[in-house]
């Protein structure tokens, strides 16, 4: 979760910025993106994300690719996994502090 501290500045959140609050909504989608990652990679796809500007696009394939560009990153289940669990756990301290 460390790499995904970096802002398209250069500049890094704080360890603790998630404290200040995500609006639902905004978990809701990221964790909707993260699940399909999780099960397409638990099918044996390869799932990769390239950020283009504020935008991120998905690919995944069935077969490895023989050249990746290298403004794509391929997605681990760890990775993924955790971006679920980050995002079920902000929506739980949302309900928890009476902020959803």
């Amino acid at each position: 979760m460390h790499g995904h501290r970096f802002l398209e500045d250069g500049t890094m959140r704080d360890a603790d910025n998630w404290q200040k609050g995500l609006p639902n909504e905004w978990l809701m989608e990221s964790l909707g993106r993260h699940y399909h990652d999780v099960w397409n990679i638990m099918r044996g796809y390869y799932v990769f994300k390239e950020k283009i500007k504020k935008e991120e696009h998905t690919y995944v394939f069935i077969n490895l690719p023989k050249t990746i560009p290298t403004s794509w990153h391929r997605v681990t289940l760890d990775e993924a996994a955790n971006g679920v669990r980050f995002n079920s756990e902000g929506l739980k301290f949302n309900y928890l502090t009476n902020e959803a």
